[in-house]
């Protein structure tokens, strides 16, 4: 966790509202060419006219077709929000921050650079995100490329990255390198391989904090998640941005704000068990992830190949499953593949979902013999004397 420290937190008057805004939004013509959202979560918020430009324009509207949390919308009806409003808030928050830290430490040397490239950065975290939330890039491309005996590896944020560039060559937006490297690696921040290095390299964990997780992106989905699932946390998110301060080049939190943090991660862990691993969540997770394996075989691996063409990629979202669907399947065809994806369709519609069965937590001490389970080994778990194929059994605790 952050180091913590104890000087007291004064309030500054360019720390809030209208004083803080306008210390980038720029010219008077620049404020005239600005807009203002209204947001579920943080009310009304001003993006000036160059988070605009980055916002209107096709490689940023497909997250509107993107749900924020996948196949939890079949548990909780209320979760339609998408990742386009998550990303704006984001992007607010990040700004936000950044200009706090602008206005109370003037020796950190933020400027305006710094903050466009926070808005940014906020703005197209999620660029690369691929259809069902994390269903695609975790479950579905990785059992895909197992199948195939491919190696794979990949991270959405190297394809926010790459999406990043497309986005401003496509619209032949005026946006200089050192503000497309720049964003490139706060995108990246989060990431073992991180290239944000040097005296700002703080700024990185505005928006991915790869050393705590304790970042603008989770206080924003987290925030907005509970809200739209109807489920409640008490963590003061706000809070937790304004009592920060910057030291030895980390973001620190005050060490009377200890209680909100460990908050903030029973939260998050209240919402993994209630929202996110769901146990019909999971069940939709798994048919639909079934559903494109089988339909990604019929189209010659058309889906799983997408990765590697960022136009083959964008025309994905969340209406893959009922284009899949509607898909015409010739009775004659050789290939069953896609018949078999759409009766998995089928079977999410009329709500027959795969039965859950039991969940087994790995010891520490077992976690290096472990292997995947298979159909077989369920089955066999069920059997009197618990015998396991491949010399695994059943342990009480």
């Amino acid at each position: 966790m952050s180091q913590a420290y104890h000087a007291p937190m004064l309030t500054h008057p360019e720390t809030s509202g209208v004083s803080m805004r306008t210390e980038v939004e720029g010219t008077v013509a620049e404020q005239a060419s600005g807009r203002v959202v209204n947001d579920e979560i943080w009310g009304h918020i001003y993006f000036r006219s160059d988070m605009w430009d980055v916002i209107d324009t096709p490689e940023f509207q497909r997250l509107r077709e993107l749900k924020q949390l996948g196949a939890t919308y079949y548990v909780y009806p209320g979760a339609t929000h998408n990742r386009f409003e998550h990303s704006l808030g984001v992007c607010h928050l990040g700004m936000e921050q950044a200009l706090k830290f602008r206005a109370i430490q003037k020796e950190l040397g933020l400027n305006t650079f710094d903050i466009k490239a926070i808005g940014y950065a906020g703005l197209c975290h999620d660029l690369g995100h691929g259809p069902f939330s994390h269903v695609f890039e975790n479950e579905f491309l990785k059992r895909a490329y197992a199948q195939r005996a491919v190696s794979y590896r990949s991270h959405h944020e190297e394809h926010s990255v790459k999406i990043w560039h497309r986005l401003i060559d496509n619209n032949e937006l005026d946006i200089e390198d050192a503000m497309i490297k720049r964003v490139s690696a706060l995108i990246e921040s989060g990431l073992d391989s991180s290239p944000l290095t040097g005296e700002k390299s703080f700024l990185g964990e505005i928006i991915a904090n790869g050393r705590n997780s304790v970042d603008v992106d989770k206080i924003d989905y987290l925030k907005r998640d509970a809200r739209n699932c109807n489920v409640s946390i008490s963590c003061d998110l706000r809070r937790l941005i304004q009592h920060t301060k910057v030291i030895d080049n980390e973001i620190c939190f005050r060490a009377n704000n200890c209680n909100n943090l460990y908050q903030l991660f029973h939260d998050r862990g209240s919402m993994h068990d209630r929202v996110y691993t769901h146990k019909k969540g999971k069940a939709v997770e798994y048919m639909i992830v079934d559903a494109l394996l089988a339909a990604d075989r019929a189209k010659d691996y058309e889906y799983s190949n997408s990765i590697t063409d960022m136009d083959e990629y964008l025309r994905l979202d969340d209406s893959l499953l009922r284009r899949i669907e509607l898909e015409r399947v010739d009775e004659s065809d050789s290939h069953p593949e896609m018949k078999q994806a759409q009766e998995i369709i089928k079977r999410i519609r009329k709500r027959d979902l795969y039965r859950y069965i039991h969940e087994y937590i790995v010891p520490t001490r077992l976690m290096a013999d472990y292997r995947e389970v298979t159909a077989e080994d369920v089955v066999a778990c069920q059997k009197a004397d618990g015998s396991i194929p491949g010399g695994l059994r059943k342990t009480l605790w």
